[in-house]
């Protein structure tokens, strides 16, 4: 993927590399993607769904007391032990306990919003340089390439979903109801925390399914959506391949290498309990997870299930919030998680929800001609 002559392995990643990352400004600015408007400054909460991701101190204020779908995978004990190494969960690897342990402190540390609420200030998130992430390793490299691609993600669907006469739009928090919880685990459900997630775009549908996977996999299109009244929703979900790796060996002073990576041909477990609960708060039959890279995007559906989503709510977080949050009793440090064997049940079903993902479609990656070294040096 490199130029000739280019360097394949240097100390500071070039986190715009390819033009394989897109800003969210830039993007809002396409005329295939819905975007939300600026909440003015100093304007209260406003509708969650409709307050912009990148808003930090709404987002903040929007997170605060929430379980949300980026916290989920460490109250589940998914980020500890076995059961991370075995699903692969991202964040794996430290402190036995520490993730679960910092969800709880979140829980516990603020009162649960509603719109309309003031929006206390929130300072500017600070803007790493190339250099200091770099000087993290390869794991704070891997996290700020996936941000920073989310955006590329989402442009490269919605390109290939104008042939089917689909929108995507820009979505921000979107809240688990009662009712839906209600109608999930019965009248009277078990204790849980408020809950929501954060997808990265929703795609709004005007034709059947069928009709939509066929215009994707470059089917006859079923033509521009216009204003016609979506028929169905999905929740959109990037993850990114980063195309940098670790060193092992080569030019004296390389920290890492140049390894562009196809995109995933699979679903990985791990993303299970996050779009599983996306589609709980959007109330839809499923969630198209992007796997993006900057050779191309394959496309993946994975359906609502209704059992793994009770297993997760009732069997492992609702005990874990009984006894960590309301009960108060501290997280111990590589102990056992309170739910047992249920977590290892689920991380079994997160494979089985996996491996019934169902490719969509292939896609081109969002790109630019760009004439960057891969690191900067």
């Amino acid at each position: 993927m490199a130029d000739a002559g280019r360097p394949r392995s240097g100390r500071t990643p070039n986190l715009r590399w390819r033009g394989a990352t897109l800003a969210w400004g830039d993007l809002r600015a396409s005329d295939s993607f819905d975007a939300l408007p600026a909440r003015p400054p100093g304007a209260p909460l406003g509708p969650f769904e409709a307050t912009r991701q990148d808003d930090r101190a709404a987002t903040r204020a929007l997170h605060a007391g929430r379980l949300t779908a980026g916290r989920l995978n460490a109250a589940l004990g998914f980020c500890d032990g076995a059961v991370a190494n075995r699903i692969a969960a991202p964040g794996r690897g430290g402190v036995p306990g520490a993730a679960q342990a910092s969800v709880v402190a979140h829980l516990l540390a603020a009162s649960v919003r509603s719109p309309g609420d003031p929006v206390p200030d929130a300072p500017p998130r600070p803007c790493a340089p190339p250099s200091a992430l770099a000087a993290r390793g390869i794991g704070a490299v891997r996290m700020a390439w996936g941000g920073a691609a989310e955006a590329a993600g989402v442009a490269s669907l919605a390109a290939a979903l104008e042939a089917a006469g689909s929108r995507v739009r820009e979505v921000g928090m979107l809240v688990v109801s009662e009712e839906a919880l209600k109608a999930l685990l019965g009248d009277d459900p078990p204790p849980l925390p408020p809950l929501a997630a954060s997808p990265d775009a929703v795609a709004a549908h005007a034709a059947p399914r069928a009709a939509v996977d066929a215009a994707l996999q470059g089917g006859n299109p079923v033509g521009p959506a216009g204003d016609t009244i979506p028929i169905w929703l999905e929740p959109v979900e990037v993850k990114s391949a980063c195309p940098f790796a670790a060193a092992r060996g080569g030019a004296s002073g390389a920290r890492f290498t140049l390894a562009p990576r196809p995109p995933r041909d699979a679903v990985p477990p791990a993303v299970v309990p996050q779009v599983q609960l996306q589609a709980l708060a959007a109330a839809a039959p499923s969630v198209l997870v992007v796997c993006n890279a900057v050779g191309g995007v394959n496309v993946f559906r994975v359906e609502r299930d209704d059992d793994f989503l009770r297993a997760m709510l009732a069997d492992v977080v609702s005990p874990w919030y009984r006894a960590h949050v309301l009960d108060g009793r501290p997280v111990c440090p590589g102990g056992t998680h309170v739910a047992g064997g249920a977590v290892s049940a689920l991380a079994a079903a997160a494979e089985r929800v996996a491996a019934g993902a169902t490719f969509v479609a292939a896609a081109p990656a969002w790109a630019v001609a760009d004439p960057a070294a891969a690191f900067l040096e």
